[in-house]
Order: structure tokens, then C-alpha cells, then sequence
């Protein structure tokens, strides 16, 4: 967000690298509600039953879920800007966390003996609660919606002191 928006932080002095973020942040939460909104649409119109069982945990965790995204987001973008070398390790980063994040499984498949590894990944909660949240009968595997905020706060919290400390590099830097 902020190499895309480097002309806008240089054109005024309104703009800043939060700023940036912050558009993006809200910009794909809308963009992924609307999407939600027009597919639900769709599918009640097609006859499907597609309602959600638990609507207000849905938007919750969809919230959480971007809140942590933008922190981890800022987290990788001051480090990036601090050690330009560190641009390859975040994309190596990215690959592994997404097959340990029950993206493309759910946690209920994980062997018993294994599941306490995967709950350390904030990641797993938010998707599994997002899970628990449409379907009625989602089989619950331990996720928690207190570990998951707790998580997100303290990401969150980690981002913006990051942010505050190394303001003006990242504006130089963009």
C-alpha cells in the first residue's frame, strides 16, 4: 500500500503510510462483504438454503480476519522497509503459512494428536470460527474467538507502535 501510494504521500502532506493502509484494509473488507452479499443473494435466488447460522459472528470474524491482515500487512511492510532483503523471506513466509492455516482443509481433518500445533496460528482460529459461524452443524475443533482477538490486539498494537517508531523512514522510503 505503501509503494503504490508513494505519489499521494508526496503530493500532500495529508497522506501518510497509516493512511495508505488503511484505505486498503477497508477497501478489500468491503470489497469481501459486498462479494458475500451479492453470492448470498445468488444462491437464496437459485433456492439454495445459504443463510448464515451465525450472521454477527460471521462480520465478526471477517472483521478480525482483516484487522490481523492488516497488522501482519504493516508488520512485513516496516520490516521490508527497514531490510530490503527481507522482501524474499516474507514471500517464503507466505507459501508455508497458508497450508498451515486450514485454508484449503479444515481443522476437524487434522489428526487429534496434531491440532494443538496448527491452534497457535491465529489464522486457523479466524477461519474455523468463520466456518462455525455459516454453517450450523460445523463440527468445533477448539477454536477460540478469545485467542483470535487477543492475537489481533496485540498484532495490531505491535503495527502501529512499529508505525509510529519508524514513521518518517517510511515515508522516505517510498
Amino acid at each position: 500500500a505503501i509503494a503504490l501510494n508513494s505519489f499521494m504521500m508526496h503530493a500532500t502532506r495529508f497522506v501518510g503510510p497509516a493512511l495508505a493502509g488503511w484505505v486498503v484494509a477497508t477497501t478489500w473488507q468491503m470489497t469481501i462483504i459486498a462479494t458475500l452479499i451479492v453470492l448470498l443473494a445468488a444462491l437464496l435466488w437459485l433456492g439454495f438454503k445459504a443463510m448464515p447460522a451465525d450472521p454477527l459472528g460471521l462480520l465478526a470474524g471477517i472483521f478480525l480476519l482483516a484487522m490481523l491482515g492488516f497488522a501482519i500487512g504493516t508488520i512485513f511492510c516496516i520490516v521490508v522497509s527497514l531490510f530490503a532483503e527481507a522482501e524474499k523471506l516474507v514471500a517464503m513466509f507466505m507459501r508455508p503459512l497458508v497450508w498451515i492455516s486450514c485454508v484449503y482443509h479444515p481443522l476437524a481433518v487434522v489428526p487429534q494428536e496434531y491440532r494443538h500445533l496448527l491452534l497457535w496460528n491465529p489464522l486457523v482460529h479466524a477461519l474455523e470460527l468463520i466456518r462455525n459461524s455459516w454453517i450450523a452443524n460445523y463440527p468445533q475443533a477448539g477454536a477460540s474467538w478469545f485467542y483470535l482477538s487477543a492475537c489481533t490486539l496485540v498484532s495490531l498494537a505491535l503495527a502501529l507502535s512499529g508505525y509510529r517508531l519508524f514513521h518518517q523512514r517510511l515515508v522516505s522510503s517510498s
